[in-house]
């Protein structure tokens, strides 16, 4: 029989133990570390500019389901900071809505960032809006003005996007932005991993050598 394989496993579960150790440091870390005076976890600052007419996210769909409790006991609202010179319109409205209102209008897409965090775009071509962003109905949250606005919003089912335009519709939108959520259950997590991690780099330990001692003996 192969003593040497017992070892080997014991080894990887070892590894694995240091692995669940590390991601709970971090949550904690992240935890005590990027949250804002209002307790949310809050992403780099990104400046956002476009030439068009808007500034669209992908469209990002929420299916609570059975999981409802766990979502909303893990995520919690939803943070969006905008900071502007100009007076710009950030809103989050239904994916339909937003593609009906936007639908002919010249608009950049956001379908991705490069490896600095910088948003890589696809032009969308057309015209201009039909009327400023604030006299739709659709949007679920909004936040409107110069300077520092913030849109809350408590997520719901659905599949939604996030807007970015000038107050008045024209064209040549910039907005240095961030967003976030108030992620309640992080630290309760981090330090959940932190036990767990912490029990099976213990036993670990304690097998691999028991193991050893056995494989010498």
């Amino acid at each position: 029989m192969n003593r040497t394989a017992p070892v080997i496993g014991l080894a990887v579960a070892a590894v694995v133990a240091l692995a669940v150790l590390a991601a709970g440091v971090g949550l904690v870390a992240v935890h005590q570390t990027q949250r804002d005076a209002d307790g949310f976890l809050m992403s780099p600052t990104q400046d956002f500019s476009s030439p068009t007419y808007a500034i669209v996210s992908k469209s990002a769909n929420i299916d609570k389901g059975a999981g409802e409790r766990a979502l909303d006991t893990f995520l919690g609202d939803v943070r969006i900071r905008s900071k502007s010179v100009r007076p710009v319109f950030v809103g989050i409205g239904p994916a339909a809505a937003v593609d009906r209102y936007l639908g002919g209008v010249e608009r950049d897409v956001v379908h991705d960032l490069d490896n600095n965090g910088n948003p890589r775009y696809s032009t969308r071509p057309g015209s201009e809006p039909s009327a400023p962003p604030e006299r739709e109905t659709f949007w679920a949250a909004s936040a409107t003005g110069p300077g520092e606005q913030t849109l809350e919003w408590d997520p719901e089912d659905g599949n939604w996007r996030a807007v970015v335009m000038n107050e008045d519709a024209s064209r040549g939108v910039a907005s240095d932005l961030s967003i976030g959520a108030k992620l309640e259950s992080v630290l309760w997590f981090g330090l959940g991993l932190l036990a767990i991690g912490a029990v099976l780099a213990a036993a670990s330990t304690l097998a691999i050598t028991a193991a050893v001692r056995k494989r010498g003996g």
